[in-house]
């Protein structure tokens, strides 16, 4: 993608062009912070399955996203970061002290 300033992460691409950003998923997987291997497709699952839930949730809060011209891009509008997040797993154990079995 030519045109905007490159920032390359873990696992997606960032193209910024002013106040729009293109964020390109890749098939790159990651763990402890480094980048192990190539997995074929799973940019598109990934960028797919977070636009659906966008698209599922723009009437209770609304996004960033403009549109996916891409099954690996997203066309956002750039905003500020808000430093939460949350994790869903199929089961409720683990090694902390806040899991259920300890």
């Amino acid at each position: 993608m030519s045109g905007g300033t490159k920032r390359t992460g873990k696992v997606r691409d960032q193209y910024n062009f002013g106040d729009k950003v293109a964020l390109i998923t890749t098939d790159r997987q990651s763990a402890f912070d480094r980048v192990l291997a190539s997995i074929p497709f799973k940019g598109q699952v990934l960028n797919l399955t977070s636009a659906w839930w966008f698209e599922q949730t723009k009437h209770i809060i609304p996004n960033q996203v403009i549109s996916v011209p891409d099954p690996n891009v997203t066309l956002a509008k750039k905003c500020d970061v808000f430093p939460i997040e949350f994790v869903v797993r199929g089961y409720i154990t683990g090694s902390t002290s806040t899991s259920l079995w300890t």
